[in-house]
């Protein structure tokens, strides 16, 4: 007998791009694939429903529309009032209700529930997200894990550590691989005319942080230095790094044989596969990778990262290399790109590799999820651990932080009566050991630690015997500065005050004059955050040589000079400041335009 499953689509108006979009096209082709065998409900936004993106040939899933999702300041998005879902569920006969996107199912539900959780990269690399962020995050990916009767993910890798960062139960977790796209099965297309002539290397990501293009770009540079007239082809969309990425490409003068294409349809992408010379995956973290896997399929050999998953994905039919070492890359991609018999066999051992992430084996595992989701029924709901937006908890708590200078953490709160509590506190600077001190108390709480070494990331778990709040968590810099890192109690609230934003840009700038020399920096920005950062560097180590505007509409700025980017010469500037709050992104890429190569480019907020 068949089982009934509703697809929450209530967010693919914005969320049917990217990894995330991939993942969620697989699954509707999966569904679509297994027939009779599950009976398909798709409860979508009005929103969502005009684009119609979960229609398959053969397929007459009923469709359902909701109200418009509403989503808290944390994160949280709802398809109206629970009662009326959960009305819906009992109306259609709903024995799962499975959320492909990661987003939580309504508290209580009379039925099973699947959620889906990609990576939890924001627990593993918290280097790379803001603290508000990081926090909307746990909070958001604890619930699923710890709500759901079931979690799909992508790879054996992720099940890991969903489960230990979340501590549940991994045989609640089912792996989901991604099967190769459709395209990727289509013959191979012609020689596209705008496509690069020369050889050239192909990397398709978004130019988020964690893809880590930079690395590529270094061993680049090294690969042409060594002889070989090979280019880079990047495609995707432009992400947070993705001024950075350009002026990296700029500043080793590889402007001319980096061709940046942005985002592309599937036919051109399959071009671009089927022409490129090697495929190249330096990404820091993946919760499945899936460049690797399309290249395999397209018989393209592949030189991929160590980190994540991407090990598992490309098993021996890859060179696997450090993600972080530019002369490692460097070298693999001369042996693949001048040693035809050793491409050869990576093409081979691709086409054997690809055949395990068939369409069939990604249809039976999700069959099997979602079976084994409606035989266990609904489950209990369980409280998250991580601080809401009102700053309790309940049972435990967990932060990620980073402190970019030596100081003292400060941490205050209580537990209701006299309840007991349990603290954990671990730093791990970037070069030393980890440190780690545990404490244990009633009632109010108040700790300090310090903190010698920086920068470092620390960890704080706060577990208690009931309900608790945490009324103050701070982190308060040798110099005085005293930085609040407790996520906003506001809806949209700023991740951080103007005050303490330029704190922490005085303490990356003395940094820098300290670790690399810097003494004269030019400000890129005329208005009232430079300011603000002219007044808090003087007397400093690092001082301010002059102001660059793209217009200026004077000789001087607060009795400095300030110029147009053609004079940037005449100011004798060690580096260059993005001085802004709000538009570093896009100073960064016109500065890429005009910046000398080899000068440093120090963003502040970013």
């Amino acid at each position: 007998m068949a089982i009934r499953v509703a697809v929450n689509l209530a967010s693919a108006a914005d969320r049917f791009r990217g990894g995330t979009g991939t993942f969620v096209d697989g699954l509707l082709d999966s569904l679509a694939s297994l027939g009779a065998a599950i009976d398909v409900a798709i409860v979508a936004s009005p929103a969502a429903s005009t684009l119609g993106v979960w229609r398959r040939p053969g397929t007459s899933w009923r469709h359902e529309v909701c109200t418009d999702p509403a989503a808290t300041s944390f994160g949280f998005a709802s398809l109206g009032d629970d009662a009326a879902v959960a009305a819906l569920v009992r109306r259609l006969g709903i024995d799962v209700w499975f959320t492909p996107h990661t987003l939580p199912a309504p508290p209580v539900l009379p039925c099973a529930t699947v959620g889906a959780i990609l990576d939890v990269q924001h627990e593993d690399l918290p280097e790379l997200y803001a603290p508000r962020e990081r926090a909307r995050r746990a909070l958001v990916y604890e619930t699923i894990a710890r709500t759901s009767t079931r979690v799909m993910t992508l790879s054996a890798f992720s099940r890991e550590r969903i489960a230990a960062r979340y501590a549940v139960d991994p045989r609640r977790l089912d792996v989901v691989p991604l099967a190769p796209p459709r395209w990727t099965r289509q013959p191979h297309a012609a020689e596209a005319t705008t496509s690069p002539q020369r050889p050239y290397v192909l990397y398709p990501a978004t130019t988020w942080r964690h893809k880590n293009h930079v690395t590529l770009i270094d061993a680049m540079a090294r690969v042409r230095a060594g002889g070989l007239d090979v280019g880079l082809v990047l495609t995707g969309l432009e992400g947070e790094a993705h001024p950075h990425v350009m002026a990296h490409v700029a500043a080793h003068g590889l402007a001319p044989c980096v061709t940046w294409f942005g985002h592309v349809d599937e036919d051109r992408l399959r071009a671009l596969y089927d022409g490129a010379a090697v495929v190249a995956v330096p990404s820091r973290y993946e919760g499945f990778g899936l460049p690797v896997l399309e290249a395999l399929t397209r018989g393209v050999p592949v030189v991929a990262s160590t980190a994540a998953s991407l090990p598992d994905v490309a098993g021996e039919a890859a060179i696997l290399v450090p993600p972080l070492d530019a002369a490692a890359w460097a070298e693999a991609l001369v042996r693949v790109l001048t040693d035809e018999r050793l491409a050869d066999g990576l093409r081979a051992a691709g086409a054997l590799r690809a055949q395990a992430f068939g369409p069939a084996a990604a249809s039976a595992k999700l069959r099997d999820s979602l079976l084994r989701a409606a035989a266990e029924g609904p489950r209990s709901t369980m409280s998250p651990r991580h601080c809401g937006p009102d700053r309790s908890f309940a049972a435990c708590c967990r932060y990620f932080l980073q402190a970019p200078a030596a100081g003292t953490l400060e941490v205050r709160g209580s537990v209701p009566g006299a309840g007991n509590w349990t603290m954990t506190f671990e730093a791990t600077p970037i070069d030393g050991p980890t440190t780690r001190d545990v404490r244990d108390g009633r009632g109010p709480f108040v700790a300090t630690w310090t903190i010698p070494t920086a920068p470092a990331s620390l960890r704080l778990d706060v577990q208690t015997g009931g309900r608790a709040d945490v009324s103050a968590l701070v982190l308060r810099l040798i110099d005085g500065t005293v930085l609040d890192l407790l996520p906003s109690t506001e809806v949209g609230g700023p991740e951080e005050t103007l005050d303490e934003s330029l704190a922490r840009a005085v303490v990356r700038l003395n940094a820098l004059a300290d670790a690399r020399g810097l003494r004269r920096v030019a400000l890129y920005g005329a208005g009232s955050h430079s300011r603000l950062l002219i007044a808090r560097l003087a007397g400093g180590p690092c001082t301010v040589a002059g102001v660059i505007d793209d217009a200026p509409a004077a000789d001087r700025f607060e009795d400095l000079p300030l110029v147009p980017p053609a004079r940037w010469a005449s100011l004798g500037a060690d580096a260059l400041v993005l001085s802004s709050r709000g538009a570093e992104p896009q100073l960064a890429a016109r500065a890429a335009a005009w910046l000398p190569a080899g000068v440093p480019l120090v963003r502040l907020h970013t």
